[in-house]
């Protein structure tokens, strides 16, 4: 009876050994955990969806996103939940679906992007075509990857979750999908705020873009959620460069050539300090001194954080020819009065435009329950890494509409990026590494489930 114990013994320990073995076993790293994550990512079902949103044309300025939103509606009617599809322009379309949580009384957590893209300005500097979502070497390429259908498919994703699991909604989630970003917003977060007002009552939360994940290679630097952002009135209009030196002067007299620091520019300039080279750091230690000496500003503060400090005009020119002339107005100043001295101009000048003016100035409070929830969720994924409350310079986004009606809009970013790759965004080969888009998956479940859910 000894042999059979002795085989017995030695075949536990043998199958201890190997147990032990798979367990301590180191997990993947560098080229094999990249492409393991690209496997996965690849084989993800809402990648395959995103592939599929990314195929249709939705790219401005005809921006017809109807076909989109019905792509959308298939996916949510496959899993059980109905959207509401609003046609507000021939071919012009919004979505909506909503997860009831709560008692109903509390204002909803709303998860939004646009379908709408920029336009292909050139489509011969592309490598693939911008329609194609072709995969290549662990990305996909297409015109709105980033800008912002990479969004819509990780809170979609995220949406469904929520259905399927039954996660504890302390709050009514909805899945809202807008049409004109890109353009004027008039066909979509304009129309929908004027016909469906009701869905969007003041304290709801709202998940969007605009903020900044700040990335080189693959090393996440700060990540920052997007609490405000300056006011600009948008002109739309055809003047070479050659005619605008007689109107440049009178165009700059229409906003006053102040300097002002807003106490959350000051205390986003100290924030952020630690992630700028030392080259900028005695400035943004001491903005107010910049500020009073504005030569030393114009040469110490960086381009873009001089924008929440500067009022400016400026011109923005298009590989298609046209043209927008800018007017931006600090936190408390009136846009919508700086807009009409540079219409005037415009009109005195014979001078045919479009304009688009935003709502003033407004910040989102981020001493919320809800800033800390997203802030977490981030801390999670990226452990170490600071969370920053974030000022937008010279940029508009839908928020800003959202906020002049009370809601608390907070720009993230759930697919990251490295620097190069924004800097293709809304031009050519914009694109997304798939592991960025696995990891996105579950940030934005953590996110979503962290402000909807309390988790």
């Amino acid at each position: 009876m000894r042999t059979p114990h002795r085989l017995l013994l030695w075949g536990v320990l043998l199958a201890g050994v190997g147990v032990a073995a798979l367990l301590i076993r180191p997990a993947p790293t560098g080229m094999q955990a990249q492409l393991d994550a690209i496997r996965e990512a690849t084989e993800h079902p809402f990648t395959r969806h995103f592939q599929d949103y990314v195929r249709i044309n939705t790219a401005q300025p005809a921006g017809v996103t109807k076909d989109a939103a019905i792509f959308l509606a298939m996916i949510l009617h496959e899993e059980g939940i109905e959207a509401e599809i609003h046609e507000s322009l021939p071919g012009k379309a919004n979505l909506v679906a909503v997860l009831p949580g709560g008692s109903g009384l509390e204002p909803p957590v709303i998860l939004h992007h646009h379908m709408d893209t920029a336009p292909v300005y050139r489509g011969d500097l592309w490598k693939f075509g911008p329609w194609d979502a072709t995969a290549h070497q662990g990305y996909i390429y297409g015109i709105g990857a980033l800008d912002m259908k990479s969004y819509g498919i990780t809170f979609l994703e995220a949406f469904v979750r929520a259905h399927r699991e039954r996660w504890p909604l302390r709050r009514t989630l909805i899945y809202l999908a807008t049409c004109a970003e890109e353009a004027d917003y008039e066909a979509g977060s304009k129309w929908m705020l004027e016909h469906h007002g009701g869905l969007f009552p003041p304290g709801s939360v709202m998940l969007t873009e605009g903020g900044i994940v700040e990335m080189l290679a693959d090393s996440v630097r700060f990540v920052g959620v997007e609490v405000g952002q300056k006011a600009y009135a948008r002109f739309r209009l055809k003047v070479p460069k050659e005619s605008r030196g007689l109107l440049d002067a009178e165009l700059q007299a229409c906003v006053p050539p102040l300097a002002r620091v807003h106490p959350e520019v000051r205390r986003f300039m100290l924030d952020l300090m630690p992630f700028r080279v030392n080259f900028f750091r005695d400035c943004m230690a001491d903005i107010d001194r910049c500020v009073q000496d504005k030569p030393y500003g114009q040469v110490y503060l960086p381009g873009s954080l001089k924008d929440l400090v500067f009022n400016n005009t400026y011109w923005v020119d298009f590989p298609d020819g046209s043209t927008y002339f800018m007017v931006g107005a600090l936190w408390g100043e009136p846009i919508a009065e700086y807009a009409a001295r540079a219409e005037a101009v415009f009109k005195a000048h014979g001078i045919p435009y479009e304009l688009f003016v935003t709502p003033e100035a407004r910040m989102t409070p981020h001493d919320t329950p809800e800033f800390r929830a997203i802030a977490d969720a981030y801390r999670r994924r990226l452990p170490g890494v600071g969370v920053l409350p974030y000022l937008q310079a010279a940029a508009i986004t839908e928020a800003c509409l959202y906020r002049d009606r009370g809601v608390l809009c907070y720009g993230v970013v759930p697919v990251r990026y490295n620097i190069m790759d924004g800097v293709n965004m809304n031009l050519f080969d914009e694109r997304v590494f798939l592991p960025h888009l696995l990891e996105g998956y579950a940030l934005a479940g953590g996110m979503v489930r962290a402000v909807a859910a309390g988790d």
